[in-house]
């Protein structure tokens, strides 16, 4: 079995007080994009402080999970849409939710797979 992932290292609008940020992110931006994204898995991460002095100023990290490449290729997969008046609404839906507490000119995101692998190995609790 194979899924695509993203990551996503969030940079927070430097305007809104924390509490806001957090109930931006995870209130608002949450919910409207657990209903329309087809996400295997969602993990949202804090991040509260640098550990190297040069490093950017990442507020939050967030893993989505779909569930093939496809998903993540194909818009109207990936937005649940089913014609194009719906995908549009859909992508407006996400963009609000999400430039309401982000800055998206600081947004770094990557694409990566997960394979599952089956084997015959079976444990016996035993070393």
């Amino acid at each position: 079995m194979t899924r695509s992932s993203k990551a996503r290292l969030a940079a927070a609008a430097t305007v809104l007080a924390e509490e806001e940020w957090l109930h931006r992110w995870h209130g608002v931006m949450s919910p409207v994009s657990e209903r329309i994204l087809p996400r295997t898995r969602y993990v949202r991460n804090r991040v509260l402080r640098t550990v190297t002095p040069d490093a950017p100023p990442f507020a939050g990290v967030v893993v989505e999970c779909f569930p093939s490449a496809r998903h993540v290729a194909n818009p109207f997969l990936f937005y649940g849409a089913h014609g194009p008046v719906e995908l549009l609404a859909n992508m407006a839906r996400i963009l609000r939710a999400v430039t309401a507490f982000l800055d998206l000119s600081r947004i770094r995101a990557s694409t990566a797979g997960e394979y599952f692998l089956k084997t015959g190995f079976r444990s016996t609790g035993g070393t």
